[in-house]
This record gives structure tokens, sequence and C-alpha cells, in this order.
């Protein structure tokens, strides 16, 4: 598709579809034709460029076809700059129609660069540096696909984009695979393609599949790694070779892919290990206080887990869960030592925040202090519970962890002893067993209800356990 093409369907029709109604602001006069060129009996086309007072007037009979239903679309093309705020609104001839409908450039997306991009997203990193060096023509930005459409890659591997290209090369299937090995012809494009579409010359000689696929296995996930940590690395990684900037959305699409997909998770781990150990990433990066959000390396999967117990110290409980939840698809998490230590940071959060959730109560009498425990403060226990057999199954040290549960346990025991000393106040002062008309002795259980139910001839299966933790017991019944 060229891109007169894109803009005509994919964002001034297609605009205009949605809104009904599009205003084209163009001062640089480069969308006049394209707009044009998309009159028909049922989308109105109006060309501002002369007689704006006429133009107008035109403008607002279209509107009422609108309408009416008798055209399906109205299309606005103005030489005249977008207004800025609601002053420059109210004076702009076709002020009403934008507002009504919509309007065309509507953010950073609607720039020409960011238009090319979209049109062309096999050919980003030379779209940039076309820019860079000032507006190409729309010819030229057409040129990028001469040549440049991986005929032989796309054949071998039955694939269309250029991101499918690139799992191609990194994981084939045996298919893919056998395709490659049997015509050494591609090799050739695969470099064309790597230059073109990451910015990156291969420095292997190569032409194997294996010999490109480990380069370029090293080349995207550093790669994503710098993007992910926003271009904050030391000095010592500056020359290691990585993708030109407009091809983060492609590296990023490909290595989401390569984690998320199942069939990928086994070589992606085995790879990215390599990688790390190659370039000695956890030593070089020790200092680093910004390693993104991704999951690239192992060694960072560490670095969430500190940021984790850090923010949960600081009190900042939600923000610890929002790190939580992010981790829980880890490609890391797949370490059974990894997933345990994840396990008691979790149960070690959960019960930190019942201790938090409640404020420490004075109840007036042992019946509303029955049931408080009964219906909330049950769950501390069992938060206390789980913490603790999460804890029993870890074996490892991890001395943030350590402080972690030390720190829950705390707050623990300090709420456990405030309900506690509450309990004792209550049974000196009212005495042991407690009374109350919404308490069911042990003694009238059965009576209450079993007996009723046998009547009824119903099957009751009746568990009586001794010394039973009651929080224990609501498990069960669950």
């Amino acid at each position: 598709m060229t891109i007169r093409e894109y803009l005509q369907k994919e964002v001034f029709a297609a605009r205009a579809a949605i809104h009904g109604c599009l205003v084209i602001y163009d001062p640089e006069r480069r969308y006049r034709q394209i707009v044009c060129e998309l009159d028909s009996p049922s989308c109105r086309v109006i060309d501002a460029g002369e007689s704006i007072i006429e133009k107008r007037e035109l403008a607002m009979a279209s509107l009422r076809q609108l309408a009416a239903g008798t055209i399906r679309a109205l299309l606005v093309w103005t030489p005249t700059s977008a207004p800025k705020d609601d002053e420059q609104l109210q004076a702009d001839p076709f002020g009403a129609l934008a507002r009504f409908g919509g309007h065309f450039p509507k953010g950073d997306g609607d720039e020409m660069a960011s238009l090319c991009r979209s049109a062309k997203p096999d050919h980003k990193v030379e779209i940039e540096k076309l820019f860079a060096e000032g507006e190409p023509s729309f010819d030229t930005i057409d040129a990028l696909d001469q040549g440049g459409s991986w005929p032989k890659l796309k054949t071998l591997l039955n694939v269309t984009s250029a991101k499918e290209i690139l799992l191609g090369l990194l994981l084939p299937k045996p298919a893919q695979e056998a395709a490659l090995k049997n015509d050494g012809a591609w090799a050739s494009e695969a470099r064309e393609f790597i230059q073109r579409c990451l910015g990156h010359t291969l420095r292997t000689k190569g032409v194997t599949r294996g010999s490109i696929g480990e380069e370029l296995w090293r080349l995207v996930l550093f790669s994503e790694f710098v993007f992910d940590s926003e271009g904050e690395i030391p000095a010592s990684l500056s020359t290691v070779p990585k993708a030109e900037p407009a091809a983060r959305e492609l590296v990023f699409d490909v290595c989401d892919d390569l984690r998320k997909h199942q069939d990928f998770r086994t070589a992606y781990i085995a790879n990215a290990e390599e990688v790390s150990a190659n370039l000695s990433l956890p030593e070089r990066t020790a200092d680093m206080t910004n390693l993104g959000l991704r999951d690239t390396f192992a060694f960072e999967e560490r670095v969430f887990l500190k940021r984790f117990v850090e923010t949960v110290r600081d009190g900042k409980l939600d923000s610890a869960r929002d790190i939580l939840n992010k981790r829980q698809q880890s490609i890391w998490l797949t370490h059974e030592e990894r997933m345990t230590e994840w396990s008691v940071a979790e149960r070690a959060l959960e019960l930190i925040e019942v201790t938090e959730k409640q404020t420490m109560p004075t109840f007036q009498n042992l019946e509303a202090i029955l049931h408080s425990y009964a219906s909330v403060w049950r769950d501390l226990d069992r938060r206390h519970r789980e913490m603790e057999q999460a804890i029993s199954e870890w074996h490892d040290e991890h001395d943030l962890l350590e402080s972690l549960v030390a720190t829950a346990r705390e707050k623990y025991f300090k709420v456990a002893s405030h309900l506690q000393t509450e309990f004792v106040r209550l049974v000196e002062a009212e005495g042991w067993p407690a009374h109350g008309a919404n308490l069911l002795r042990n003694a009238e259980v059965f009576d209450k209800e079993v007996a009723p139910a046998l009547e009824g001839n119903q099957r009751v299966a009746y568990f009586l356990v001794d010394s039973l933790r009651y929080e224990l017991a609501v498990e069960q019944e669950k």
C-alpha cells in the first residue's frame, strides 16, 4: 500500500466513517489532492482553498444532508492551521464542524513522520533517517518498498510481516528451518532486512540460520533491555551493538511473542541466560537504578523483588500489589526457587494488608469480639498461617525478603496481641463461657442444626473436630 493510499483509506476515510464529519487542517497543502480524490456521491469533499465564506455555506448545507442521510460522510479540507484554543476555534469558519465531528491532525500520531511509520512498519529505521534530513516526498517514502519487501524471506518462512520474519530467524519452526536450509540465497536478503529494519549491520560472516540467529538473539535482547531502561546504561556497555531507536516497537513486539508463547519459552530462557552471561550483565549493571518494566533477563527479576520489598516497607501497599500483579506472568518464575520467593513475598504482603485494613477496636462484650473474629479477624490468622506455610517451603537466603517477613510477623503479633488483650479483659469482666442470644453452644448444635435436618429426611455429614482453629474450619467448609 502506498503512503497516499494509506492516508486516504486508513486515515481520512476511516475517521470520516467514524465521526461522520472530518475537518482536515493542512497549511502545508500536502494532503489536498489525497482528500479531494475521496469525493463521491456518498462522500462530500469540500475544498476550502478558495472563497472560504462560500465553502463554509456549502459545508453547513452538506452537514444538513449528512444529518438527513443523503450523504454518509463529509470532509472539509482547509489550508489553515488547526485552532489551538477555544478562542481560535470560535474564529475558525469550520470550528463548529470540527467540534461536531472530528479534525485532523489530532495529536503527535498525526505528524507526517508518525503516519509514515504506521504506513510502512517494516521501514521505521529508514523513515527515521529520512525525516532527520528533512521531510521526504510521498514518492521517496514509497520507494522504500523497492527491493525492501523481502520476497525470499517471506516465501521461505511463509510470513508477511517484519515481526514474523524476525521470529522465523530467531526460532524457526521445523518447516521454516528446512526451507532456509535448502535455499542458501536468503542470507544476503536477511542482512539487508536486519540493516533496514533494525539499523544493524551483521558482523558474522556466516550464512547459516544458526550463525545469523545467534547474533540476532544478542542484538534483539540487548536492544530491548536498553530501550526499556531508557538508554541509561553504563559506559562499559555502550559499544555493545543495539538496534536503532526507531525499531523499539518492533523489538518489543518480538520479545513479547517470544516470552508469551509456550513453544518459545525454553529457547528464550536459554538464549537470554547465555546473552546475560556473555555480556556479564548482572555485574556490569549493578549500579543501574532504572531497569525498566520488562522481563528481558533473569537478573532483572531480582531487582523487581528488591523493589517490591522496599515498596512494602515504605508503606506503599497498592504500588507493591501492582508490582506483584505484573510479576505473576514473568517467564523467570518458571524457576521453582524464584516462584517460592515470590510466594513468600505475596503472603507477607497479604498479611500486612490485613493488619493495615482495620483499626484496632475496643469491643463492648464477649459476644461482639467473637462475632467480629468470626466475620473479619479470622482472616488475620489465615494470612499468618499461609505465610508461615510458604516460608516452610523456602530454603534460600534473601536478606530483604527476610526483613519483609520480620515486618509482617511484627505487624501480625501487634494486632493479635491487641485482640488477645481485649479478649482477656472481657473474660475477666463477664466470665466464661460467653453468653449471648446469637451464640451457639456445642451442646446445642445437634438439637438446633442436625436434628431438624434428619427430621426432614436430609442426609447429614457431621464433623466434630476437637481444637480446630476457626479459620481452618472456614477453609474446610469452602
